[in-house]
Protein backbone atom coordinates (compact mmCIF):
# COMPACT_ATOMS: atom_id res chain seq x y z
CA UNK A 1 0.00 0.00 0.00
CA UNK A 2 1.45 3.47 -0.87
CA UNK A 3 -0.25 7.44 -0.28
CA UNK A 4 0.19 7.10 3.21
CA UNK A 5 0.75 10.21 5.26
CA UNK A 6 2.51 11.11 8.18
CA UNK A 7 2.10 14.04 10.44
CA UNK A 8 5.08 15.74 11.88
CA UNK A 9 4.97 18.35 14.79
CA UNK A 10 7.75 20.37 16.14
CA UNK A 11 8.23 23.83 18.16
CA UNK A 12 7.71 26.79 15.43
CA UNK A 13 10.64 28.42 14.78
CA UNK A 14 10.29 31.88 16.43
CA UNK A 15 12.79 34.16 14.55
CA UNK A 16 11.85 33.08 11.14
CA UNK A 17 9.47 35.69 9.15
CA UNK A 18 6.83 33.94 7.13
CA UNK A 19 8.79 30.70 7.00
CA UNK A 20 7.84 28.33 3.73
CA UNK A 21 8.86 24.30 5.15
CA UNK A 22 10.40 21.57 3.39
CA UNK A 23 10.83 18.10 4.92
CA UNK A 24 13.70 15.69 3.36
CA UNK A 25 13.16 11.29 4.15
CA UNK A 26 16.10 9.18 4.56
CA UNK A 27 15.31 5.51 4.24
CA UNK A 28 18.37 3.99 5.04
CA UNK A 29 20.83 5.24 7.59
CA UNK A 30 23.31 5.83 4.78
CA UNK A 31 20.96 6.23 1.91
CA UNK A 32 20.49 9.78 0.70
CA UNK A 33 18.14 12.17 1.63
CA UNK A 34 15.23 12.78 -0.71
CA UNK A 35 12.48 15.59 -1.00
CA UNK A 36 9.32 14.02 1.23
CA UNK A 37 5.78 15.71 -0.73
CA UNK A 38 4.08 18.38 1.78
CA UNK A 39 0.16 17.65 1.95
CA UNK A 40 -1.82 20.82 2.99
CA UNK A 41 -0.77 23.61 5.07
CA UNK A 42 1.17 23.54 8.13
CA UNK A 43 -0.82 24.19 11.17
CA UNK A 44 0.06 26.58 14.29
CA UNK A 45 -1.28 26.29 17.82
CA UNK A 46 0.27 26.49 21.33
CA UNK A 47 4.03 27.02 19.95
CA UNK A 48 3.82 23.81 17.61
CA UNK A 49 4.24 23.52 14.07
CA UNK A 50 2.10 20.35 12.51
CA UNK A 51 3.17 19.42 8.71
CA UNK A 52 1.63 16.48 6.68
CA UNK A 53 3.76 14.40 4.21
CA UNK A 54 2.16 12.09 2.07
CA UNK A 55 3.24 9.30 -0.78
CA UNK A 56 4.75 6.84 2.53
CA UNK A 57 4.91 3.19 1.92
CA UNK A 58 3.06 1.00 4.18
CA UNK A 59 5.48 -1.45 6.39
CA UNK A 60 8.18 0.41 5.61
CA UNK A 61 11.18 1.41 7.91
CA UNK A 62 12.52 5.10 7.41
CA UNK A 63 15.82 6.22 9.10
CA UNK A 64 14.59 9.42 9.43
CA UNK A 65 13.01 13.14 8.82
CA UNK A 66 13.91 16.49 9.03
CA UNK A 67 12.59 19.81 8.42
CA UNK A 68 13.88 22.83 7.53
CA UNK A 69 11.97 26.43 7.83
CA UNK A 70 13.12 29.25 4.73
CA UNK A 71 12.25 32.69 5.77
CA UNK A 72 12.75 36.37 4.70
CA UNK A 73 15.38 36.53 7.05
CA UNK A 74 17.04 32.92 7.79
CA UNK A 75 17.15 29.44 7.37
CA UNK A 76 16.96 27.08 9.84
CA UNK A 77 17.00 22.75 9.44
CA UNK A 78 15.92 20.93 12.71
CA UNK A 79 17.38 17.83 13.98
CA UNK A 80 16.75 14.71 12.34
CA UNK A 81 14.41 12.45 13.73
CA UNK A 82 14.59 8.85 14.89
CA UNK A 83 13.51 6.17 12.78
CA UNK A 84 9.40 5.26 12.08
CA UNK A 85 8.10 2.53 10.28
CA UNK A 86 4.91 3.49 8.03
CA UNK A 87 1.60 1.42 9.09
CA UNK A 88 -2.10 1.84 7.46
CA UNK A 89 -4.03 2.66 10.04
Amino acid sequence: MTGLNATITFPTPIDITSPVYSVQIQQTPTGAWSAATLSGSPSVSGGLTTLTISGLTASTTYNAIQVTATGANATVTGPQSAPFTSTAS
